[in-house]
């Protein structure tokens, strides 16, 4: 792929809203529910739109759909102009959920010395139904977290041997496939096992990472708000729920702390 143009902040937005408008009409032509969540609702909230200094996009969507999603997208249904890579179908994915790529794009991260390239994208972060026991529902986050952790130390180590000798390169890819096809399958299985909960249960949120767990009556059933001049779907009480994630969310942060998160973007000329 000749990736000759590199994109500037807004440019990389533009393509980020364009595949979130790809997105939207997929879902709703396979009644899949998904919303906007973290940043981008504080930037539909805020500013109608991205938060200025913000280089991405969050989604939320209930566990049930998104596995609907990566199912369809595994089909003859795919999203115009994009392609999925999640933990399901992709072994050596680093990520604990899926990101909605746009197709003849690139987009360069590097974390701890590791370079990552996949196409411009969206994170869809899948929300699973949680326990109403405040105290199991921590125990089962510390053991997520810790999956996760191990998960990222596992292929990150892989991949970093690969670097350091490029001459084992052949070798090391083979190591890396028995690696992840065996101990990718096994975490997703005991990611999916661990947050194995009916509907009946009153809370819903992320598995990994911060503490976040919503009462379901302030997610759903889902509202609208404004962003880029589009209309997306939110959860119904946002302003509770950006409260709970960021306390006095329309107080703007001190400017050390408006950071992107200097990735590298191109588009195929």
């Amino acid at each position: 792929m000749n990736l000759k143009k590199r994109l500037n902040l807004k440019e990389l937005q533009e393509v980020e809203l364009s595949i979130l408008l790809e997105f939207q009409i997929f879902c709703e032509d396979n009644k899949l529910q998904y919303f906007l969540f973290d940043g981008s609702l504080l930037g539909a909230v805020r500013h109608k739109g991205f938060i200025p200094w913000d280089d991405d996009i969050d989604i939320g969507m209930p566990y049930e759909d998104y596995k609907k999603l990566i199912n369809l997208v595994g089909t003859s249904n795919k999203i115009k102009n994009c392609y999925i890579m999640s933990p399901y179908g992709n072994d050596n994915f680093l990520y604990s959920f899926a990101k909605i790529c746009k197709t003849n794009t690139q987009l360069i991260e590097n974390i701890d010395d590791i370079t990552i390239k996949l196409g411009i994208n969206i994170d869809v972060f899948p929300f699973y139904n949680l326990p109403d026991e405040e105290s199991v529902y921590r125990k089962r986050l510390k053991k997520a977290n810790l999956y996760v952790k191990r998960h990222w130390r596992i292929l990150f180590g892989v991949k970093k041997i690969q670097m350091k000798y490029q001459i084992l390169k052949f070798p090391l890819n083979i190591q890396e496939y028995i690696i992840s096809k065996i101990y990718h399958n096994n975490f997703i299985k005991k990611m999916d096992k661990l947050y194995e909960l009916d509907n009946s249960t009153d809370y819903i949120g992320y598995h990994v990472g911060e503490y976040r767990r919503f009462k379901k009556l302030d997610i759903f059933p889902l509202t609208y708000l404004e962003f880029q001049n589009h209309n997306f779907p939110v959860p119904n009480k946002y302003e509770k729920v950006l409260n709970y994630c960021y306390g006095d969310f329309m107080k703007f942060p001190p400017k050390n702390e408006q950071r992107k998160h200097n990735n590298k973007a191109y588009i195929q000329k």
